[in-house]
């Protein structure tokens, strides 16, 4: 067919000798070409051309050698053609390889007039795949744009960004497994949990097998939900979805082994357990500890033992390698401190802080001096050798609130005079140094409440506050002491709890000030339901007993004040 359209446009008269092989070897270029992009065509008509060319017609298709006439009758004609097109599956690619070397040949043989005709043929051939290239790049390159754009997202945290992205994939219906998880992540952690769980249980099902990675991560969140169960037996069913998960993943990576050993420890199977945790401590020498932690509770101390050594084996390997990961460092100090080698333990982190005074290094040395100054307590240490331990862990993290936690327990004791006055100097010192804190200013207001100075504790509460509006322990206690005033301002004493109660809705202390808030405006009812919440998570429920028996005593309801007493008089006094 190219050939005829070939002499058309260049008639044979007007050719050289050179034009006319150059026409033909193009002719046949084009001719190739076009059989191989109607080749998917062909294919798909096959049956029909069987069955009309079994009606005895001439067969002639000398692009691939083939010629003559087709056999009559159906098996014969179907043979017939099974051969032929044998054959042009062999003469195809042979056809793709040979047509443009003669055309290049003939195009060399060619003179400069001859090659000017074919010219315009070849710039649109050229233009055609130039274009063809272009556009098939051009998607290609977008959709790289957007995934890369999607995993830079992601690892930056950028969830609702991920989604944006990603979203070009999700609406071109195109997406691989690996994609539809991708997918689950994202509309996970932007709010769309149900149709999360939705993808993932089409891709890991719990009845069947599915996608890998996707029954790998269900079998995480399970495990998780299982570790994080408080006491009582285990739900079966979560465990029998832990099991098929974990089955179905065929992963042995290290936090998939945890998770097997999550699900033995939840059926009591403690040794197959620790066997699975020993093939992961490998690579996590903290799952010693554990070990060590199964076998204290099974009443093994040998194999204990055995396991904490080899984990402090395995710790000091890791801190010689980098002396600078203060993560590897703290450990071993925790499996000395385990050891009872408290003064190792200490010297180990204090090394650690001269070669780089890391946050979370100086922040878990001031946590051990806390346990330090607990142990002294238990012993029964004077109040100069506690206190200096304190003040040891304040010159590490002075933003580390137990340690004025400890310091506010140690003033509420039974201490003389220049005790207090050294607790009080230290946390003066703190407030009026080149780091003040909210956290510091807390405490030294409430030191000062104990002392009876109410105007200066809450000029320090106020001073906190400012520091950090958001800080929730010093909004309720700035709410407690404008309640306390000798002219309460109790408007404001309200907006500030009822703010911090919004987000947490049910935390004795702030429903406990709230209440206090509600007696003093004689809103009794109010502040019968703000107690009642709270008498579940409170540590005080005799005094909120007492607050219930003063609000039922001013509206009538005398029996009920006289049962909250009784209910009063059974708990144990404050400590």
């Amino acid at each position: 067919m190219f050939r005829k359209i070939i002499n058309k446009l260049f008639p044979g008269r007007r050719s050289s000798s050179g034009f006319r092989s150059l026409r033909t070897e193009f002719g046949r270029l084009l001719e190739v070409l076009l059989s191989i992009l109607l080749f998917p065509v062909r294919v798909l008509f096959f049956p029909f051309e069987v069955f009309f060319k079994s009606l005895n017609r001439p067969v002639e298709d000398h692009r691939y050698g083939i010629h003559g006439t087709a056999p009559a009758g159906f098996l014969p004609a179907t043979w017939f053609w099974i051969k032929r097109v044998g054959w042009a599956l062999v003469m195809v690619p042979l056809q793709i390889v040979k047509a443009p070397v003669d055309f290049f040949q003939a195009l060399s043989r060619a003179n400069r007039t001859d090659v000017l005709f074919v010219l315009p043929a070849l710039a649109m051939i050229g233009f055609f795949a130039f274009v063809m290239f272009q556009v098939t790049q051009r998607g290609a390159g977008i959709d790289r744009r957007y995934r890369r754009g999607t995993e830079t997202a992601l690892q930056t945290g950028n969830f609702k960004l991920a989604k944006t992205y990603f979203s070009r994939f999700v609406n071109q219906g195109k997406l691989s497994d690996s994609d539809r998880l991708v997918w689950a992540s994202i509309l996970s952690q932007t709010g769309e949990v149900p149709r999360a769980e939705q993808l993932l249980a089409e891709l890991a099902p719990d009845d069947r097998k599915g996608y890998g990675p996707a029954h790998r991560l269900k079998a995480l969140n399970l495990a998780a939900q299982l570790s994080g169960m408080k006491d009582g037996a285990p739900d079966p069913l979560i465990l029998r979805k832990l099991r098929a998960h974990l089955e179905n993943c065929q992963d042995n990576t290290s936090d998939i082994n945890q998770a097997w050993a999550v699900y033995y420890l939840a059926v009591g199977d403690t040794d197959k357990a620790i066997g699975y945790l020993r093939s992961s401590a490998e690579t996590n020498p903290g799952l010693l500890l554990t070990i060590a932690d199964i076998n204290q509770q099974k009443g093994r101390p040998e194999f204990r033992d055995q396991a904490v050594d080899k984990a402090e084996v395995a710790f000091r390997q890791l801190v010689e390698r980098d002396p600078l990961d203060a993560g590897n460092r703290v450990a071993l100090a925790n499996i000395l401190v385990r050891k009872n080698q408290l003064d190792a333990a200490e010297q180990l982190l204090l090394t650690g802080v001269k070669l780089q005074p890391d946050a979370l290094l100086r922040r878990e040395t001031a946590g051990f001096y806390l346990l330090k100054q607990a142990l002294a307590a238990q012993k029964g240490q004077s109040f100069a050798e506690q206190f200096s331990i304190l003040q040891n862990a304040m010159a590490l993290d002075r933003d580390f609130p137990p340690i004025y936690e400890r310091l506010q327990v140690m003033y509420g004791q039974d201490l003389a005079a220049e005790e207090r006055d050294k607790i009080r100097a230290a946390l003066l010192e703190t407030v009026t140094g080149d780091k003040p804190s909210a956290m510091a200013h807390l405490a030294l207001s409430n030191v000062l409440w104990l002392d009876g100075n109410k105007s200066d504790a809450e000029y320090h509460i106020e001073q906190a506050y400012r520091l950090d509006p958001d800080f929730s322990v010093v909004i309720n206690n700035l709410a407690w002491m404008l309640s306390q005033r000798e002219k309460p301002d109790l408007a404001r004493a309200e907006e500030l709890v009822v703010s911090i109660l919004k987000d947490a809705p049910n935390d004795s202390r702030f429903l406990d000030t709230y209440g206090t808030i509600l007696i003093l405006a004689k809103r009794y009812e109010e502040a019968i339901t703000q107690f009642q919440k709270a008498l579940p998570n409170s540590q005080v429920t005799r005094d909120i007993h007492l607050q219930l028996a003063q609000c039922y005593d001013a509206i009538g309801k005398t029996d009920l004040a006289k049962l909250h007493r009784q209910q009063a008089d059974k708990e144990s006094p404050p400590k």
